[in-house]
């Protein structure tokens, strides 16, 4: 015979807790765990179908835009554990990323020349940082709101798109063609995550 103390009830409330939560995180951590598979197969589909001058001038491009999101996971982060004032940060975010923007236009013709990459990586680089900060907040925001659906899709639909528009891209237009393609995901993503 098994018999039941008191100190049973609070150990299982507990397990059924790290169960629940468990449950939440794994579907996001899938989700981002695909989305690095699905950034890493467009990056050696890409290079494979770029020339290797070519892919070198996406990868200069692919690098900056890691940076430019850098930031935005913690921003993410701290939207999630705080999600008061979304509007001012909004705001806020919307115009450091477009001074960024700004910025990064201004110094274009010195980037493209000192890094010899084409001025339309440049050009791409500086929309994108706009969004950069921006997805960061909304998917924070989501995070908070427990909307991993529409988290997931977000975070999933950016490579999607990558691998779908970019490799074509890449293959008709060049490098600044799936440069423009990688941006206009993050925009496609953002959207996704702001609806």
């Amino acid at each position: 015979m098994v018999s039941v103390t008191s100190t049973d009830r609070p150990l299982a409330g507990a397990w059924s807790s790290f169960v629940g939560a468990a449950r939440t995180h794994v579907g996001v951590a899938t989700a981002q765990w695909l989305a690095g598979l699905g950034n890493l197969a467009f990056a050696v589909v890409v290079a494979r179908v770029l020339e290797p001058a070519a892919f070198a001038d996406l990868s200069v491009f692919l690098a900056g835009y890691v940076l430019l999101h850098v930031p935005s996971a913690g921003i993410g982060a701290g939207t999630a554990l705080d999600p008061a004032g979304l509007g001012a940060r909004r705001r806020r975010l919307l115009g450091v990323g477009l001074a960024a923007a700004v910025a990064l236009i201004a110094v274009a013709p010195v980037m493209s020349s000192v890094l010899d990459v084409p001025f339309g990586i440049a050009v791409c680089l500086a929309a994108a940082a706009p969004g950069a900060a921006l997805l960061g907040l909304e998917r924070g925001h989501l995070y908070a709101r427990s909307d991993r659906m529409r988290l997931a899709a977000g975070l999933l639909g950016e490579p999607a798109g990558r691998l779908a528009l970019g490799v074509v891209a890449a293959a008709a237009i060049g490098p600044v063609g799936a440069a423009a393609v990688v941006t206009g995901a993050g925009y496609a993503s953002l959207a996704i995550s702001h609806m």
